[in-house]
């Protein structure tokens, strides 16, 4: 008996998206070969922070009125609804999330002090320039990774990679206290961004997206030193608090609860969003 070809259009879909949760499932279990040295710097192994820093964001879109970052989903949102735009950025956002540090990985180096430039390294990965080798030497197929998204969600995803460590940087360098300060932190972060157009819709909402990865990677590298009670972390068995820091001077210093909702308003008026 013939199958349709609508059912065999459904069946081939569905194994196409089996495949690439697979290979996104062989990938995050790489993952947890890779670990910083300097915990007080950045906790947990590369699996545990890329797990932190998707659990921030799908908290922030689950329910948004309980963090600033909720308050950029709703305007992302708004965004979407009012230019009745098609692309699924939750989708892109989370699994963004999840391969935010794929340049950590790959190499074959499971222990190291920092690796400077892994946000190029990501994109070069995901952009099938560099291949990432699994821990077994065999080459991770990218093709398979991401053949579940269209080339446009692929390119938004390689983008937000490829510039997730750009407010980190920012941050570092300027202490955001002085409304000028978080001013021109803000309209640097926007120029920092480079090839994207923040006058266009899909631009503003790429701006928006790629500050709620920024801020959650920060949260997750050291997440003791973030909104615990509220996320409560330590109710899932794989999140252990004998590999948090009790030093707490990192995240004194970045202040997130008090200087980013100021942050995301300074957004808003350089994109002049209202």
């Amino acid at each position: 008996m013939k199958r349709s070809r609508r059912y065999n259009n459904k069946y081939n879909s569905k194994r196409k998206t089996q495949k690439s949760a697979k290979s996104l499932r062989r990938l995050i279990k790489d993952f947890e070969h890779y670990s910083p040295l300097h915990r007080t710097h950045h906790s947990g192994n590369l699996k545990q922070h890329s797990v932190w820093v998707t659990y921030y964001l799908q908290e922030a879109i689950k329910t948004p009125g309980k963090s600033p970052l909720g308050d950029v989903w709703n305007m992302i949102k708004h965004i979407k609804k009012t230019k009745r735009l098609r692309l699924n950025f939750e989708r892109i956002l989370i699994v963004s999330s999840l391969l935010h540090d794929i340049g950590k990985g790959g190499d074959l180096i499971f222990e190291y002090l920092s690796k400077p430039g892994h946000e190029k390294k990501g994109y070069l990965y995901l952009d099938e320039q560099e291949p990432y080798l699994l821990k077994n030497g065999k080459k991770l197929s990218i093709k398979e990774l991401l053949r579940d998204f269209s080339t446009e969600e692929q390119e938004w995803i390689k983008w937000l990679v490829l510039y997730h460590w750009n407010l980190g940087i920012l941050l570092k360098e300027k202490r955001p206290r002085a409304p000028h300060s978080i001013e021109k932190i803000a309209k640097e972060f926007i120029e920092s961004l480079h090839n994207i157009n923040s006058r266009t819709s899909l631009g503003k909402i790429f701006v928006l997206l790629q500050f709620m990865l920024c801020c959650a990677d920060v949260l997750g590298a050291q997440p003791y030193c973030g909104d615990l009670e509220e996320l409560d972390l330590f109710k899932y068995p794989e999140f252990s608090k004998d590999c948090f820091p009790t030093d707490l001077s990192m995240y004194k210093y970045y202040g997130y609860s008090s200087f980013v909702p100021k942050l995301i308003n300074a957004l808003y008026e350089q994109l002049n969003i209202t």
